[in-house]
């Protein structure tokens, strides 16, 4: 519990993305071809038979015996959730979101996710060796790693500094509309990638295509090819904000705003 905030979905609860003495987070292998995780359990192909599975825009043919592509794939996704002992916040004495921090770290994976994708490609898993990416791949989990610094721009420290201009404070839950304007402002600000990553975040349950190429595309005004595909200009409970194989969104929302990283 007393991790950072970044970690591969591969650990457990308890298990911590950096070493004690270390600052720098060590990813978690996927399990071995031999390893029980790597297959479905007798148990659960009786009662949820399993032809197929898709995870982040990525289909998979699912059996007993080909279960090892997907779980590399799902093993090399960042997870993020819930962490204490980090250092309070500057006035407070909170060192934990436990019970209220749930949307910052949803929205936290979201850009995770997204930032992976953007800087190593879709295609990129824990069993990618390259020195470079490998590299990358920590990069990212230290932007997101639970101290306060310009150098952890995505940290919840740099989220709950930002979020006092609306309103909000420790211990108290965040809809989706403000976390993701507060994002948004963040990544502004770090401008990750070359070129630098942008985020869209929709009102009143309309994504307006010219805003998005704007902010998606090198020249606004070249539409053939935007870095976001909108499959469903209609956002809210109800709608798709959008789908692609190179960016990340969350549609709808009790207020009626959603976003995308794009």
């Amino acid at each position: 519990a007393s991790s950072s905030s970044a970690s591969s979905a591969a650990s457990s609860a308890s298990s911590s993305s950096s070493s004690s003495s270390l600052t720098t987070p060590t990813a978690h292998e996927p399990p071995s071809s031999t390893s029980t995780s790597s297959t479905v359990p007798p148990s659960l192909q009786q009662s949820f038979p399993l032809s197929s599975a898709e995870l982040c825009n990525t289909r998979y043919h699912v059996t007993s015996d080909e279960m090892r592509p997907f779980m590399t794939d799902f093993f090399s996704r960042i997870w993020i959730t819930y962490r204490s002992n980090f250092p309070p916040f500057p006035g407070t004495s909170f060192s934990s979101d436990m019970g209220w921090g749930c949307m910052v770290r949803t929205a936290q994976m979201m850009l995770a996710q997204a930032l992976t994708v953007h800087l190593l490609g879709r295609d990129w898993t824990l069993k990618d060796s390259d020195p470079a990416t490998t590299g990358m791949h920590l990069q990212i989990l230290r932007w997101f790693l639970d101290k306060p610094g310009l150098q952890y721009p995505y940290s919840i420290h740099c989220i709950m500094s930002l979020a006092k201009k609306f309103g909000k404070k420790p211990g108290e839950w965040f809809e989706p509309s403000t976390i993701m304007q507060v994002l948004k402002i963040l990544v502004r600000r770090h401008s990750p990638g070359s070129p630098s990553l942008t985020m869209y975040v929709a009102r009143e349950q309309t994504i307006f295509k010219d805003s998005v190429y704007a902010l998606c595309s090198a020249d606004p005004h070249n539409v053939s090819s935007p870095r976001l595909r909108l499959e469903n200009p209609r956002g809210g409970r109800r709608g798709n904000g959008g789908e692609s194989s190179s960016s990340s969104g969350v549609p709808g929302g009790i207020d009626t705003e959603s976003s995308a990283a794009c």
